[in-house]
């Protein structure tokens, strides 16, 4: 096998432009793993960093993965046909809702420890329990190395409550549908707003998917984390990955925090604060990958149903605590999740859409704004940069002001030393006062 899967084409002696982008130029890969899922005759996989590896002698240069792959090209207009039927535009960020819910699961078990209330664990356990499904596609963390995440196929009760809890870790998740249509199997898919697009994609190119795929559940996101994170944030406080058995990215109290789970039964948080207002924020901006950058889709826009944090507050703090918000997008999802109420597995409440809306103002400006601006700039500058298709909202000197200004942390960012240092600074007893006035600041007053 040559050396696959190297950026530029590298080492490969097929013709490059019917492949997938992430074996042309790793900026563009969204590292979601389609490729791997949709190759007929499985010359794809996925390799420690999360980039596609092609076995040439398998590859039959049918281009398929190179069809479906969201890499290089987001269209909103044919993403949305796939999804919904139509071309139609979304008004905004939140992308087509017919309901906006807090929603948490009424089972004790299963709240315990999951990281907002539990809805997406409860409706993949009520999917499986009524035979809707035959499985779920979910990420945990690797059993063999606590410092990266894995993605499987859970068909038990005790395999996905093994999965609850967000990862925030760069993984392949599509690999995991790798051989689904030798199968009967139907499944429901737990994923990132980019791994969204790839599975519609493939359900264009190939309708009969489709049967395959009972539900799609995208989950919010500002951006995924790079691959080293995990292992500097443990250097950082100065602790071997070889102690550490776990690594939870929600443990405690709604938030939670990021803590490791440590052999000798110690659990050590890694950093001050909650996971909201003392980690993920200055994590994002250091970790954040390239391609994640230029992605204009905070909420999983082409799912059934999306689901996030309840982060919408009121004078007294948050309005919803320890729930999730879940945006209802196709007949299929409302059907899930009238069902799921019913039955007395999920509790819902309606929340009104502007509450949604105000609660998630970032993905305007740092999606659907900031990401935009930067995939045209890096267009300009000739640099490898994702095309995007449909309607985006108009930016102002603000905007593109806050967009150079991310670029010049990300750019910090990518050289090691330099993150590391930042890292250290970040995680220091400095940030506490700082972080607690941070979160006074933040205080809104009730709707």
């Amino acid at each position: 096998m040559p050396a696959a899967g190297a950026p530029e084409g590298q080492g490969l002696s097929i013709d490059t432009s019917i492949l997938s982008v992430g074996f042309r130029e790793h900026d563009l890969c969204t590292r979601c793993g389609t490729c791997g899922a949709v190759c007929p005759t499985l010359a794809v996989s996925a390799g420690r960093n999360g980039f596609p590896l092609l076995d040439e002698s398998k590859c039959i240069s049918c281009g398929l993965c190179g069809k479906t792959c969201p890499g290089s090209r987001v269209s909103f207009p044919e993403l949305s046909c796939s999804a919904f039927g139509n071309a139609g535009s979304a008004a905004d960020f939140l992308g087509h809702a017919s309901r906006f819910l807090a929603v948490h699961s009424t089972d004790t078990e299963v709240r315990a420890g999951a990281a907002s209330g539990g809805a997406v664990t409860e409706l993949l356990l009520f999917m499986l329990e009524t035979g809707r499904i035959d499985g779920a596609v979910v990420t945990g963390m690797d059993p063999t190395d606590p410092t990266r995440a894995m993605t499987f196929i859970a068909r038990t009760r005790e395999q996905i409550l093994r999965a609850r809890q967000s990862r925030y870790i760069i993984s392949p998740v599509n690999q995991a549908l790798r051989g689904i249509r030798k199968t009967q199997d139907r499944l429901a898919c737990v994923c990132l707003p980019c791994q969204v697009h790839g599975i519609r994609k493939w359900m264009a190119a190939e309708p009969a998917i489709r049967d395959r795929i009972a539900c799609i559940i995208g989950l919010f996101c500002v951006t995924t984390l790079d691959s080293p994170v995990i292992r500097e944030l443990l250097a950082a406080r100065g602790i071997s990955p070889e102690s550490v058995d776990e690594i939870r990215f929600r443990e405690g109290g709604w938030p939670g925090r990021i803590c490791a789970f440590m052999k000798d039964g110690a659990v050590v948080p890694l950093h001050h604060s909650n996971f909201k207002d003392g980690a993920i924020n200055y994590l994002t901006r250091l970790y954040s990958p390239v391609r994640c950058r230029m992605c204009p889709d905070g909420t999983a826009e082409f799912a059934d149903i999306s689901v996030g944090d309840a982060w919408m507050r009121g004078r007294e703090g948050y309005t919803h605590p320890a729930m999730s918000v879940v945006l209802v997008r196709t007949q299929a999802g409302a059907k899930l999740v009238d069902d799921a109420v019913e039955a007395g597995r999920i509790v819902a409440h309606e929340v009104p859409a502007e509450a949604v809306r105000r609660a998630f103002m970032t993905f305007e400006k740092n999606k659907k704004k900031s990401a935009v601006l930067r995939a045209a700039r890096r267009a300009r500058s000739g640099k490898p940069a994702v095309g995007l298709e449909g309607d985006f909202p108009e930016c102002g000197i603000t905007d593109r002001l806050r967009e150079r200004g991310a670029s010049l942390v990300h750019l910090l960012g990518a050289a090691p030393r330099v993150r590391v240092a930042l890292l250290r600074m970040l995680l220091s007893g400095f940030m506490a006062p700082l972080v607690a006035l941070r979160r006074r600041l933040k205080r809104a007053p009730a709707e």
